[in-house]
């Protein structure tokens, strides 16, 4: 009895369909390959400029942790207004350098808004302490010579303290 199912047949020769399906394949291989190598570039630029974006915004959690520290350590016992507005001016000169910027830059832009800081009373007692504001975030970066970029990043944001 003879086996029909043979890759190769008596006299050694394969058959057409596996010859042109090898061929094919390579074909395939080598043509992704080819492309992938010819636009692998165009991703990587993608890729880097959504890293820089996704730094705007670690950058404007830390400015959000800072602000939010330094409203509720200045909150604390307060019975007014104007105690809060110095109570919060003084917590905001801690992270000040000795040269007198910032250690984080945004939180110069806070000192022109302590007009938003207001204690929220309820029948005369103090409750909580909100303060809105607006943070612009800048970012510039170069690709390469001929690509710069800049990122502004604008938010608004309503902190709220318990007193």
């Amino acid at each position: 009895m003879e086996n029909k199912f043979y890759l190769i047949d008596r006299r050694g020769t394969t058959s057409l369909a596996t010859t042109l399906l090898v061929l094919l394949v390579l074909l395939l291989v080598s043509s992704s390959l080819f492309y992938f190598t010819i636009y692998s570039n165009n991703t990587s630029k993608k890729i880097s400029n959504s890293l820089e974006i996704s730094k705007v915004y670690e950058r404007q959690k830390i400015v959000d942790f800072y602000i939010q520290d330094i409203l509720d350590k200045s909150s604390e016992g307060i019975k007014s207004d104007e105690e809060l507005v110095s109570e919060f001016k003084r917590q905001l000169n801690f992270y000040k350098n000795p040269s007198g910027g910032f250690l984080v830059e945004e939180l110069s832009q806070v000192e022109s808004q302590l007009d938003n800081l207001k204690l929220i009373k309820e029948n005369g007692i103090p409750k909580s302490s909100e303060f809105e504001i607006e943070i612009i975030i800048k970012k510039s970066f170069k690709e390469n010579e001929e690509n710069k970029f800049n990122i502004e990043y604008n938010y608004d944001k309503k902190f709220i303290a318990n007193v």
